[in-house]
């Protein structure tokens, strides 16, 4: 497509005007001078009821609370020591896992490894 469009393309994507950019330069262009353009999300009417008005790690808008949000994760839980001090439980729930694919294996039973790793990371980050 860019060699017959260029290497600055618009389409949409369902009802979402989409830019993409094909060329290094170009996108050096958008990330470096333009970055602050297209930092934020959407706007999503719907999260600001389910996420208090958009106050969360998912939904929020680029600006001061977004970045005070992403620093205190960077802080609060990917620090090494934070990483570390939470290992036994990712070790003890990935022993769990392990036991229990094993146990279905052994009786024959269908397992659905998706629900299943999906489970062992909600127990994790919970």
């Amino acid at each position: 497509m860019a060699k017959k469009y260029g290497p600055i393309m618009s389409i949409l994507l369902g009802l979402v005007p989409t830019i993409i950019v094909t060329s290094p330069e170009y996108a050096e262009v958008f990330l470096k001078i333009h970055d602050l353009n297209f930092a934020s999300r959407p706007i999503i009417y719907a999260a600001n009821y389910v996420s208090y008005r958009q106050k969360n790690l998912v939904f929020p808008q680029y600006g001061p609370y977004w970045r005070n949000i992403c620093k205190l994760c960077t802080i609060e839980l990917h620090s090494s020591s934070k990483i570390e001090f939470f290992k036994p439980i990712r070790r003890e729930e990935l022993v769990n896992f392990v036991e229990s694919m094993n146990v279905a294996a052994k009786s024959g039973s269908v397992i659905d490894v998706s629900a299943k790793i999906e489970s062992v990371i909600e127990d994790i980050t919970n």
